[in-house]
């Protein structure tokens, strides 16, 4: 049986050729080819249990940026944090609206473990297990931003300063991160999308019903009057 000879020798001369093309092509578009801009982000899955209510989000933390989508049922809700502008923004994916706050206009019940300025005070500790992970318990006293907080702090033994689990005993309460880790997420996560809009800002009917859901979600921040 003949096997062709003429398709490595074509190969052999169009390869060049189009090589030549792609090179051409990226000079000429430059920006055609070019991939959107990507941060490594420490991520976990954030369960919040108060008022005998469980609410779950999904956290992503890349230095100084944090985002929270708030999710369950209607309601999906995302906050948008930079600790190093001291700014946050909630964002209504549904109504394509945001809305901006100083971080001390946020009345947050829980810690903002992952902001560089707050300031954690241990105990001496003791060795604990923690949903079969090796963790250390800590009975802590945080300060973060004018507000203090005192509870009990689980860590995993392996990644020091990344908490594991937050009980407090008045109000009762308890916030768990699980399954953390770290991955290449898009940078965008971390910026107010193009096309938004600020919604008003006074008047609480002015508001989206969305925003009024989010704020009553257990563990959505409440959010001080402008």
């Amino acid at each position: 049986m003949n096997r062709p000879t003429t398709s490595c020798s074509v190969a052999r001369f169009y390869t060049p050729c189009l090589l030549m093309l792609l090179t051409f092509l990226g000079l000429a578009f430059p920006g055609r080819g070019q991939t959107e801009p990507m941060v490594t982000a420490y991520t976990a899955t954030m369960l919040t249990e108060r008022n005998g209510m469980v609410t779950t989000s999904r956290i992503w933390q890349a230095g100084t940026r944090l985002r929270i989508e708030v999710l369950g049922g209607r309601l999906a809700s995302v906050l948008i944090v930079d600790y190093g502008t001291g700014r946050a923004a909630l964002l209504i994916p549904a109504e394509m609206k945001f809305r901006q706050y100083a971080l001390t206009d946020l009345n947050v019940v829980t810690p903002h473990f992952f902001d560089p300025q707050t300031r954690i005070s241990y105990d001496a500790g003791r060795d604990d297990t923690l949903e079969g992970m090796a963790a250390h318990r800590y009975k802590v006293r945080i300060d973060s931003r004018g507000r203090s907080y005192e509870g009990i702090l689980w860590e995993a033994a392996s990644t020091p300063g990344i908490p594991l689990r937050w009980e407090t005993p008045d109000p009762p309460s308890r916030v768990s991160w699980q399954d953390g880790h770290r991955e290449e997420v898009a940078e965008r996560l971390f910026r107010i999308p193009a096309g938004y809009t600020q919604w008003a800002t006074h008047p609480e009917k002015q508001q989206p019903d969305c925003v009024s859901r989010l704020q009553k979600a257990p563990n959505a921040p409440v959010l001080d009057p402008p």
